[in-house]
């Protein structure tokens, strides 16, 4: 018979995850505040960021604004059909 999972080690699992996640979202929002102050530079002297900053920029954007989604998706228990 296989031992039953405690509380306290579920907790610890969860907090792992929600740490990456954190983590993850934070690294993203490094870059994104790093290419925004780019923008905002570019953009005092009538200028436009680089096609390859754009991208970043787009990118970093996207990934914020979907990071709750995901993290919300991977904390959903897997439910088999049936």
């Amino acid at each position: 018979m296989a031992p039953v999972p405690h509380i306290s080690d579920m907790e610890g699992e969860l907090r792992e995850g929600v740490m990456a996640n954190l983590d993850a979202i934070a690294a993203e929002f490094d870059a994104f505040r790093t290419l925004q102050e780019k923008l905002v530079g570019k953009r005092l002297k009538g200028e436009d960021l680089s096609e390859a900053d754009r991208k970043a920029y787009e990118g970093a954007s996207l990934a914020i604004r979907a990071a709750p989604e995901d993290a919300e998706a991977q904390q959903q228990p897997h439910r088999g059909a049936g």
